[in-house]
C-alpha cells in the first residue's frame, strides 16, 4: 500500500490554529495513522466517490506553533512532513487582482522587501497560469528574494 496524501499535504506547511486538524488523501483508510505534536488519530473512510478523498484523519485542535513534524504511517510505510506550523490560514481567491504582484507595487526599491518564515504561501494552478508559483511547488516559505512573486493585495 503506498500512502496517498492531498498535495496540500506536504513540507513547510500550515494548518489551522484552533480548529480540528484533518488531515486527508486517497486510498484504503486500513492501518494509516496521523500523528503531531504528541497527537495521534486514524484515518477514517467514508466518502462519496469522486470527491478525490477516500479517508481523513481528524486531530484535535492545536493552539499556534511549530515548526512541527507531521507524520503519516501505514503499516510498514511513513511519510514525514517537515517544518509545519499551526497558525492563521488565510485563503485568498476570486478576482485577477490577486495576481498583482508586490514587484508591481509602487515601492521605490523592490530589493528592500524581507523576507518572513512564518509566512507561507500555497498556490492553486489557473487556467491561464504564467505565475511563478503552482501547487506542485507545494508551501513556499516567504525568503526575501521571494516576495516580488507574492500576492501584493494578498
Amino acid at each position: 500500500m503506498s500512502i496517498q496524501l492531498s498535495p496540500l499535504f506536504c513540507d513547510h506547511m500550515v494548518l489551522p490554529a484552533r480548529k480540528p486538524i484533518r488531515v486527508y488523501g486517497s486510498g484504503s483508510p486500513d492501518g494509516i495513522r496521523v500523528s503531531l505534536n504528541g497527537l495521534t488519530a486514524p484515518a477514517v473512510g467514508t466518502f462519496p466517490v469522486g470527491c478525490g478523498v477516500t479517508w481523513i484523519a481528524e486531530l484535535p485542535p492545536m493552539t499556534y506553533g511549530g515548526p512541527y513534524d507531521l507524520t503519516v504511517a501505514c503499516f510498514d510505510e511513513t511519510v514525514v512532513l517537515h517544518d509545519v506550523y499551526v497558525g492563521e490560514v488565510v485563503l485568498l481567491g476570486g478576482q485577477s487582482n490577486m495576481q498583482f504582484k508586490m514587484k508591481e507595487s509602487r515601492v521605490e526599491n523592490p530589493g528592500d522587501f524581507c523576507g518572513n518564515p512564518l509566512l507561507r504561501l500555497f498556490t492553486l494552478d489557473r487556467i491561464e497560469d504564467s505565475d511563478k508559483y503552482h501547487a506542485r511547488d507545494g508551501w513556499i516559505v516567504c525568503e526575501r528574494e521571494d516576495v516580488g512573486e507574492w500576492s501584493a493585495i494578498g
